[in-house]
């Protein structure tokens, strides 16, 4: 299909062309035919009713339009375009075209035409005209007044102006007569320059023709010949991009990968291979032959140099493997010399792995994991079957994490650069956008870069899963064995769980790179760590709730108490100044309530040791160990224990201690009886019950010796209670019956001071006495 095409040319001097563009079996567009505009002589419109029509140039051609519309919209843009930008001596003459295709130009150049004239009628009076015009009107002003008068003068001067005019005439004939030979003979001038004019310009015509022909075709050539330097241009450009030295070909096919210089020269190879390889070429060119070529010449490089690299890679990792010797000691040790010699190959292998067919990079890293899997499988069963050293638990506990650590680290850390599991397979920084010039682009171009951040972002978590991927299969049984361990020492004694909960946490929160494989299992063991040591302490707290009573005669100091104290001591000197110190805070406090309850039950359940005895012995014992351990978490448990200690003191001394003077508070029973019924305290003597006589009887049945004897048996008493455990608190307890008895005395004393004044009757022992009956009981026990 053929297209007829009017193109007018950006550049001065304007040209006006006529195209025949012929459409190809690709969908593609090429010029066949050129016609100027200038060699157009003939537009045949045929006829009305049909959508042909005529052009004539050198040879007349004959093209259909589609439907009359659209022959005539062309016909009518070929007319405008003819008027507008070709001479109208050279312009085409249009035949059997309607009229009105040519009218509407015609029209709107006449309107032009006519409003210009309409705009030239209008002239305004000169200067002059306007001079003469006021000294008229000032020369007859009385014309104002008398316009008839006015009218007969302008009528007078009017007729000897004529009569002036007309002699003149006569007068100037000769002179008109000389002057119209003059002009004829000036128009036979005129017609002779004109047709000297029309002769020259017969003559420039063909000249102006020939230079515009020129001009046409300078502008070809030098469209031509920019065309030519641009296609000169592309092509250096493209056998720059696909060309491969000769000295990088021999490194790629005969290169040596066993020596430091092969491996550079076969490593700049590879750069400028994948570069050639990656070159962006135009969808034309690439349908070259000779790009095609090329390209299949490269891609031939590629395969065979990534089979010798994938060889020499393999054969390397065994011998790396073979060559690795069993360490004697107990210890996990880098292998930096595998490392030292396969890093000189981490360009090729990130070149490798950036090669169209991943599988052979694939291929070398499940052969790189399946050996050196192994010979760390084989450390760390060398590591594991070692004698442990079961008093140093502690230290084999850091020593082994210690050396896991930098195995590991190392290990991943090669990984990451040799395979490419690192920043250097990302694309480039987000920062490196340009950014917008106006403020108007701020917003999308925000949008961009928070979009590639987050690409940036996956790509790292997609990158880090791999590396881990790649660590968990160098060691698969890492975790498993870390597990293992962990387990065989919960089962030989709980506190262990503590020792590795502590130890894991430190060495997860030191790690620089907590997303490492390393981290993530040392993460997993510490879970697993914390469930143990919880489950642990929650054995610790049901041990306590379900404590019984002891079958002895004395229940003394519970046994739960001592194993607080030895575990208080295990625990601090372990946790201290951990960051896992808030897990044992918890445990502390569930702890210490269990036995605060477990002391008031188990104080119930015994049947042989009074209820307060056994509270008092056992809050005295929690207290003092809550006091000597110093635990922060623990002071309002230390307070309540006090707290508790001290009413079951209390308790116990009024309980037992009673009233030695029973008589004598039975009588003063009955004067506070009398002295509540209404009477005075002064005159509670006259009572015949309560008199002196009374008071001095009873007084009489309570001499020293007697209530003596009664405190040696209540010493004895308490004695008898208290536990050997509890030997320091009977001192307490004897001190505070001491208070209690001298309070009892005071009171008795100040009641006879009320009730009986100025009878002189008195105890027959003083407060003085007291103490040294106190003092000597306890000092002859």
């Amino acid at each position: 299909m053929s297209l007829l095409c009017a193109v007018v040319s950006t550049e001065k001097p304007v040209r006006v062309s006529l195209y025949q563009v012929k459409s190809t079996d690709k969908d593609l567009y090429k010029k066949k035919h050129c016609w100027s505009l200038r060699d157009l002589r003939l537009v045949d419109g045929r006829k009305a009713d049909s959508a042909e029509f005529d052009l004539h140039f050198d040879k007349v051609y004959r093209w259909q339009a589609k439907n009359i519309q659209e022959r005539n919209d062309f016909l009518r843009c070929l007319y405008r375009l003819c008027v507008h930008y070709v001479p109208q001596q050279q312009r085409p003459r249009f035949e059997n075209v309607p009229k009105a295709l040519l009218e509407d130009d015609g029209r709107a150049q006449l309107l032009e035409k006519v409003v210009a004239d309409e705009a030239d009628d209008y002239q305004a009076l000169t200067a002059r005209e306007e001079a003469d015009l006021e000294c008229l009107m000032a020369k007859y002003e009385f014309a104002i007044h008398n316009a008839e008068e006015f009218t007969e003068q302008l009528a007078r001067e009017l007729a000897a102006l004529d009569a002036s005019n007309v002699y003149t005439i006569m007068e100037s004939e000769r002179r008109v007569q000389k002057l119209m030979e003059m002009t004829q003979v000036a128009l036979d001038e005129v017609c002779r320059l004109e047709r000297r004019l029309d002769a020259y310009e017969h003559l420039l015509r063909t000249v102006r023709d020939s230079v515009l022909r020129m001009e046409e075709k300078d502008a070809l050539l030098h469209v031509q010949n920019e065309n030519n330097v641009r296609l000169l241009h592309e092509l250096e450009t493209l056998v720059n991009q696909l060309d491969l030295p000769h000295a990088h070909q021999v490194a790629l096919l005969n290169g040596d990968l066993s020596n430091q210089d092969g491996i550079r020269a076969c490593t700049t190879a590879a750069r400028a291979l994948e570069e050639a390889c990656s070159a962006q070429t135009r969808p034309g060119l690439s349908k070259m032959a000779a790009v095609q070529e090329q390209t299949k010449l490269l891609e031939k490089l590629r395969d065979k140099f990534s089979t010798t690299l994938s060889h020499h890679l393999n054969k390397l990792f065994l011998r790396l493997a073979s060559e690795t010797s069993q360490c004697g000691e107990v210890t996990l040790v880098k292998h930096t010399g595998c490392h030292n010699e396969l890093r000189p190959y981490s360009e090729l292998m990130l070149w490798l792995s950036r090669a169209p067919d991943p599988t052979r990079f694939a291929q070398l890293q499940k052969n790189y994991i399946n050996t050196m899997s192994k010979l760390y499988e084989r450390d760390v069963q060398q590591a594991e079957t070692t004698e442990p050293m079961e008093n140093r638990f502690d230290a084999v506990l850091e020593r082994l994490l210690s050396m896991l650590e930098p195995v590991c680290l190392a290990e991943q850390q090669f990984c990451a650069a040799f395979f490419g599991l690192g920043s250097a397979r990302l694309p480039g920084s987000v920062s490196s956008q340009p950014a917008a010039a106006g403020v108007g682009y701020a917003t999308p171009v925000r949008a961009a870069s928070d979009e590639a951040l987050a690409s940036v972002h996956r790509k790292e978590r997609q990158i880090n899963e791999e590396l881990r991927r790649m660590m968990s299969a160098l060691f698969p049984t890492l975790e498993a064995k870390l597990q293992n361990f962990l387990e065989t020492y919960d089962k030989l004694d709980g506190v262990y769980s503590m020792h590795l909960l502590v130890r894991l946490n430190q060495h997860v929160m030191s790690a620089q790179d907590t997303g490492s494989f390393l981290s993530m299992a040392f993460g997993t063991v510490v879970v697993q760590a914390k469930r143990n040591f919880d489950r642990y302490m929650a054995d610790k707290v049901r041990a306590v709730e379900e404590a019984k009573a002891p079958k002895r005669s004395k229940c003394g100091l519970l046994p739960f108490l001592n194993h607080f104290e030895e575990f208080a001591k295990q625990a601090e000197a372990i946790f201290r100044q951990s960051e896992r110190r808030a897990d044992l805070d918890k445990w502390y406090t569930r702890l210490v309530r269990a036995m605060f309850d477990a002391i008031g039950r188990i104080a119930v359940e015994h049947q042989r040791t009074p209820p307060e005895v056994v509270r008092l012995e056992n809050f005295h014992q929690l207290y003092t160990l809550l006091y000597q351990l110093k635990i922060g978490c623990l002071e309002a448990e230390r307070r309540e224990a006090k707290q508790r200690y001290s009413e079951a003191l209390q308790a116990y001394v009024t309980h037992y201690f009673g009233r030695p003077l029973e008589k004598l508070n039975l009588f003063f029973e009955g004067v506070q009886s009398k002295v509540a019924q209404g009477v005075k305290e002064e005159e509670v003597g006259y009572q015949l019950a309560f008199s002196k006589q009374e008071l001095r009887k009873v007084i009489k049945e309570y001499p020293g010796k007697e209530v003596k004897r009664g405190l040696e048996a209540l010493y004895r008493k308490v004695e008898k209670h208290l536990s050997d455990e509890s030997s320091s608190l009977l001192q307490v307890v004897w001190h505070s019956m001491q208070d209690e008895f001298i309070r009892q005395y005071k009171s008795l004393e100040a009641l006879v001071q009320r009730c009986y004044p100025g009878s002189m009757i008195t105890l027959e022992f003083t407060i003085d006495d007291i103490l040294a009956f106190f003092s000597d009981i306890a000092r002859s026990h």
